[in-house]
């Protein structure tokens, strides 16, 4: 696994999760975060980024959910990632869960994981790299596009 750290001001964005000086959105950020995270690990891309509900407020903002019913970021449980509990979760749920939106640096139908870390503290966001060990997983296909919500950036 691989991890780097990236820090932010979140009283630096506005409603619409815009940078106030640079007018630049926060998913743009993230976009160059990725870039770099590629840059310090060439072989590697980040897959998953990992935020507290802040952060995941702040992408919502960007593609306006504020008033939808969808909402960004995966529930860490146990302090694990848990795909089987969060889909179970949302049957019981209004909420729908964006849970990856498109890499920056990937092509096409490659997913950037949104995962709610609530340990992190504000204006922290985590991108790693994990790589996935079990290549008979069945799960993979219940992440493409036409089987679970995702944003295009």
């Amino acid at each position: 696994m691989l991890i780097e750290h990236y820090t932010y001001k979140p009283e630096d964005y506005d409603i619409e999760g815009l940078h106030k000086k640079s007018r630049r959105l926060f998913t743009d950020v993230i976009g160059r975060w990725e870039k770099d995270f590629h840059s310090k690990h060439p072989a590697f891309h980040a897959n998953y980024l990992f935020g507290n509900q802040s952060a995941m407020s702040l992408i919502d903002r960007c593609f306006s959910f504020e008033d939808t019913n969808l909402r960004c970021g995966m529930e860490m449980i146990d302090g694990e990632i848990n795909l089987d509990a969060n889909m179970e979760i949302e049957t019981y749920s209004d909420i729908q869960t964006v849970y990856g939106i498109d890499s920056a640096v990937m092509p096409d139908d490659t997913v950037l994981l949104l995962i709610i870390d609530n340990s992190l503290s504000n204006g922290t966001v985590l991108l790693k790299y994990i790589p996935d060990d079990d290549k008979n997983d069945d799960r993979e296909d219940e992440l493409k596009p036409e089987n679970k919500v995702r944003v295009r950036g």
